[in-house]
């Protein structure tokens, strides 16, 4: 019997708004590094969702490090 390739494992993360009403910026964006180092270690994909409109420019810049991409859809 062949051995099938495993599925690419997604993350999908639904919203970082609600994560940063109920945590610090600097709890979040923590978080949120240590997490993107496992999703990398184990080759896997991860997209996060936040309503930029929703925070402070603030909050936006200090959390678009930790992506490798930024998509808008305004």
């Amino acid at each position: 019997m062949e051995r099938q390739p495993a599925e690419p494992t997604l993350v999908c993360f639904q919203s970082l708004t609600v994560l940063l009403q109920y945590s610090p910026l600097d709890e979040v964006y923590q978080f949120l590094d240590t997490l993107d180092t496992h999703v990398e270690r184990t080759d896997a994909t991860a997209h996060f969702h936040l309503h930029d409109d929703a925070h402070d420019e603030e909050a936006v810049a200090t959390l678009r490090p930790v992506f490798d991409r930024i998509r808008d859809d305004t």
